[in-house]
């Protein structure tokens, strides 16, 4: 079974790259500050997700789920408030089951990390390691200390497939490629979706989801369609992985 999960998110940082001779303008969440982890984390071997949104759009049914689930990051566009992009689109390849609440120190979060990549073949260098838990998770003081904020009780992270991307189309007037802009009817579609009635606040939708009634159970089953049709199942569109970035080319 196929499953989308939609994840609505602030106005996203935005840095032109180049790779494979080409001007790319990838769009992410905005690297971390004081008070801000990134989140999705698309500086690693595989993206990983974990904390935005993740009580309501990381279902306890999703862990080591055997079902196609897509996590599809959409954003406000730069300029036009009214239209959307699609910034990164993740299908989960495993999950990463975190120690319990009140035992997740910088050193047990470690060892379920690295544990959890090598049981799916991949080694992750200390330095990938100390990334993630650098930028990924909110600041833990040192080793010692418990995760605080973002300390569910069930807490997990999905793990992408080596094809997860991000999705870019041509800009003609400036020359790069950019993050794929929904078309405005879409755009109503996503806006109607992930907001409620009298809130600014972007809540994830996803099969199954109690507001999903009448019109907009029509709006998510379209939207659905189009999301698959248009972004994940077509190869000509620019497909920017895990392998491709560096947060060297950021800097």
């Amino acid at each position: 079974m196929k499953r989308l999960v939609i994840i609505g998110h602030s106005i996203r940082q935005e840095k032109i790259i180049i790779s494979d001779g080409k001007k790319l303008k990838i769009a992410f969440d905005r690297l971390k500050g004081e008070s801000h982890n990134e989140d999705p984390y698309i500086w690693a071997p595989r993206f990983i997700y974990t904390f935005c949104h993740g009580n309501i759009s990381l279902k306890k049914e999703y862990i080591n789920s055997k079902d196609s689930i897509y996590y599809v990051f959409v954003a406000r566009k730069k300029g036009d408030s009214e239209l959307f992009i699609i910034d990164t689109v993740i299908k989960q390849d495993f999950t990463i089951n975190w120690p319990q609440k009140g035992t997740r120190t910088t050193n047990s979060i470690k060892r379920s990390l690295m544990e959890a990549f090598i049981n799916h073949g991949i080694k992750l260098s200390n330095v990938e390691v100390q990334d993630i838990i650098d930028h990924h998770f909110p600041k833990i003081e040192n080793d010692n200390k418990i995760l605080s904020e973002h300390d569910r009780k069930i807490l997990f992270s999905a793990v992408g497939t080596k094809d997860s991307f991000l999705p870019l189309e041509k800009n003609e007037s400036n020359n790069y490629y950019g993050s794929v802009i929904l078309p405005r009817d879409y755009s109503e579609k996503v806006k109607s979706l992930i907001t409620a009635k009298g809130n600014h606040a972007f809540y994830p939708i996803t099969d199954g989801n109690n507001r999903l009634q009448d019109k907009l159970l029509k709006d998510y089953g379209q939207l659905k369609s189009y999301i698959f049709d248009n972004i994940i199942c077509n190869d000509n569109i620019i497909k920017v992985y895990a392998e491709n970035l560096s947060r060297s080319d950021i800097k």
